[in-house]
């Protein structure tokens, strides 16, 4: 049976073997290498520890917009 995995950092593939892991990942569970002397997995992990934050705001306030909006449409 299919299970989905939630990763707190997101998920991106190996730059070596193409598997999907976490981005927080030091070294890949498929093909074993080492990610940390990586300069571009290592530029991918900042990447997205820095956008995490933005994504979350976004989200709140298109939810809260959304719910505004539907509470005008509804009176």
């Amino acid at each position: 049976m299919f299970q989905k995995v939630i990763r707190p950092g997101g998920s991106a593939n190996c730059p070596e073997c193409r598997e999907p892991i976490s981005k927080e990942a030091n070294i890949c569970p498929h093909c074993r290498t080492d990610l940390k002397s990586n300069e571009a997995w290592q530029k991918e992990k900042q990447s997205s520890q820095s956008s995490g934050c933005s994504v979350a705001a976004f989200l709140m306030a298109t939810s809260v917009l959304g719910g505004a909006a539907w509470a005008l449409w509804i009176s």
